[in-house]
């Protein structure tokens, strides 16, 4: 039987990336096209890089992934020889 509480513990212990969104969207802003876009970087890309200023940091891919995804970023397929999944992300 599912907990009805669930939902909101896993909200709950979700980790607060806003300083780190934050800091990425005063360099950069969301692309909406790869025509747009300047950079694409992988979820793991972004993780890794806020584990770099906080290796200490408790955090997980997906904590990363909704974190973008919350502050507008596209997430979409590109590559011709096979399909990654990026974020798009244009230079201010």
């Amino acid at each position: 039987m599912m907990n009805p509480n669930s939902e909101n513990d896993s909200e709950s212990n979700k980790v607060d990336l806003s300083p780190y969104i934050q800091a990425i969207l005063e360099r950069y802003r969301p692309a909406e096209t790869d025509h747009e876009a300047t950079m694409a970087l992988t979820t793991s890309d972004v993780y890794r890089a806020i584990k770099d200023l906080n290796p200490g940091l408790s955090v997980q891919m997906d904590d990363v992934f909704d974190a973008m995804l919350e502050a507008g970023f596209t997430f979409k397929a590109n590559g011709l020889s096979s399909i990654r999944f990026k974020w798009l992300i244009q230079e201010r």
